[in-house]
């Protein structure tokens, strides 16, 4: 079930960047951007593109961060 799926990795995510394992919230929502591409529900993408976003934001990739909060 792709939307469990989804939220399930977005719920990952999100405690993964409030710990400081930028990585691994990036490494999370990427797979949910999969999922969204393969299945079309894009109406979880922007909310994984604000985790991606603060995620690069965190390693100073100002360039990623800027362009995944435009996307969101």
């Amino acid at each position: 079930m792709p939307p469990l799926e989804i939220e399930a990795l977005l719920e990952s995510g999100r405690p993964h960047l409030d710990k400081g394992r930028h990585k691994d919230a990036i490494r999370d929502t990427d797979e949910v951007q999969k999922i969204c591409a393969r299945t079309g529900f894009k109406l979880y993408e922007p909310k994984a593109e604000v985790v991606l976003s603060k995620a690069y934001l965190a390693l100073n990739d100002l360039k990623q961060a800027k362009t995944f909060a435009h996307l969101a």
